[in-house]
Parts: C-alpha cells; structure tokens; sequence
C-alpha cells in the first residue's frame, strides 16, 4: 500500500452533487476515489464493517475516514487517525433549535453575529435570498453563520468519536476564540472552512493534524 500523503496531514475531498437523491451513492464513490488518489487502495463494499453506532470504518482499521453530505455537497476526509467531518449550508435556524443545542456561552457567540467580511464572503453564493429581516423565532444571517460554525464543529465531534447524535449536543461545548482558535470541552483538534456557495465546513481529528490539503473534484470522477 503506498501513502501518498505526508505523514499527520489529511485530506477533504469535496464533490459537487446535483442530485440530492444521489448524495449517498456520490459520497461512497467519493471516497473509493480518495482511497485509490491517496493509497493507491481499490475499494469494495466488503472493506467496510461499522462501529457500534453505526460509524463505517475499514476492516484493516487504516487509513480512517469520514463522509458528510448537505443540499448538493458531497464531502470525504482521510486521515491518520479518527477523523470526523460535517458541511452545512445555508438554511433557516430557530431559536428553539439553537436553545436546544447549543450551551449559554455558545448561544451568547452565536448571538453576536459573525463579522461582516466572512459574512460576505459565506454569502457570495448563496443559492437562494433570505429575508433582510429574520422570521419570527428565527435567527439572523450573521446569526445563522455562527449557529452552524457550533453545529458542524458538534457534528465533527461526535461523527469522530463514533456516537453519532446519541448524547445531548450541549455536552459538547465550543469555544472559539477571536484569533482562529477552537477549544472543545471534549477534547480533539480541529479546522474548519468557509466556504463559497453559503457552505461551512468543520474536520475533527483524535490527533493534531499539521497539514490539511482540500481538493474539490468533479462529477467526471464518478464515470
């Protein structure tokens, strides 16, 4: 089996997906391609065994990997070690919601809005308008940004460790700090992207991980 990749980095493949009925199939697809590009492994169905909760992972228990898929997005990320990823895209978020996930100094960041630059940039391909005032009981857009910064970050977690969402999310704490930094209660390393399109993405590793390389593919893959 030869690694392509530096040791302690980890790669995200990103596909494109227009069919969201397909999202599924794309992301097992997405992820034989990743393993062929960055192993050199010729995947088949009968790699695969799964966790406890359902978490699918490779017999041979290496390399790791996991896939996430939102609204015309497939995602799969590599790694050395346990890694969890989640994508979300724009999309109305109410209070209820963000109360039930999210702990009081999550709700107390969310609340203040994401800064306007990363807002415009997030915004720049949003595929549809959002009211310029939010719903009753709804978030605003800076709001929105924020709250899914905590959700993905959550999902990371949770997808890495195995559980899946079987535990109260707010167990699950995020603090994001000012300079970029993303500390966790529950431990783990952590990235996260935003990316163009009204897309966010967060990765969530057991180890640091020093280099992570991002590549989007085309649906040419898939043929």
């Amino acid at each position: 089996m030869e690694n392509k990749r530096e040791k302690g980095s980890a790669a995200v493949y990103c596909l494109p997906c227009s069919l969201s009925a397909k999202e599924h199939e794309y992301g097992r697809k997405l992820l034989s391609h990743a393993l062929k590009n960055e192993y050199n492994i010729a995947f088949t169905e009968e790699m695969l065994m799964y966790g406890e909760h359902g978490k699918p992972m490779l017999k041979s228990g290496f390399p790791h990997f996991n896939i996430s898929h939102c609204q015309g997005m497939v995602v799969c990320a590599l790694a050395d070690c346990p890694v969890g990823t989640d994508i979300e895209r724009h999309r109305r978020v109410t209070e209820p919601l963000m109360k039930k996930a999210c702990t009081k100094e999550e709700i107390f960041y969310i609340k203040k809005g994401a800064g306007p630059e990363e807002l415009t940039f997030w915004e720049g391909g949003t595929p549809e308008k959002t009211e310029s005032q939010p719903r009753a009981n709804s978030l605003s857009k800076p709001q929105i940004l924020n709250f899914l910064k905590i959700w993905t970050l959550k999902e990371s977690f949770m997808k890495m460790s195995g559980t899946g969402i079987t535990k109260d999310l707010k167990e699950v704490a995020f603090d994001l700090e000012e300079d970029g930094e993303i500390r966790c209660n529950q431990g783990g390393f952590y990235n996260q992207r935003i990316l163009r399109d009204g897309y966010i993405l967060s990765l969530c590793t057991e180890k640091p991980v020093q280099n992570i390389v991002l590549k989007y593919e085309n649906e040419n893959i898939l043929n």
